[in-house]
């Protein structure tokens, strides 16, 4: 099998190295690419997957599988992540939430608002 991974989702199409799936061997992705296994929501065609979910969150996740640090995990992307069986480790949420400061205005709307660094 090649090297490359193509993976569609809607009518995006995504590239990622199959040394980068590999990183992820208890994901879906790694289960359906290398052991023939079967998936709900992965459909494989050759070295192309159709992955049912949004294409925004495949490429939060592709950014994440790749080495990048996730910016926010919304529901919807934590969902996603969850049914292609990649764990967010806490640490890594628990550093973005500590980033973020929410206080509460005077019409009791949250406002959230970057910490600021002492430099």
């Amino acid at each position: 099998m090649s090297g490359i991974i193509r993976i569609r989702v809607d009518d995006y199409l995504y590239m990622i190295s199959k040394s980068t799936v590999n990183k992820f061997p208890d994901s879906h992705i790694y289960n359906v690419l290398n052991n023939g296994g079967e998936s709900d929501i992965i459909h494989k065609d050759g070295n192309t997957l159709y992955v049912d979910i949004s294409p925004e969150n495949m490429q939060n996740i592709i950014s994440y599988m790749r080495g990048y640090k996730l910016c926010d995990v919304n529901d919807s992307l934590q969902s996603d992540f969850e049914k292609l069986g990649i764990s967010i480790p806490e640490n890594v949420l628990s550093d973005m939430n500590s980033k973020i400061d929410i206080t509460e205005s005077k019409s009791s709307v949250k406002i959230i608002r970057p910490k600021r660094r002492n430099l």
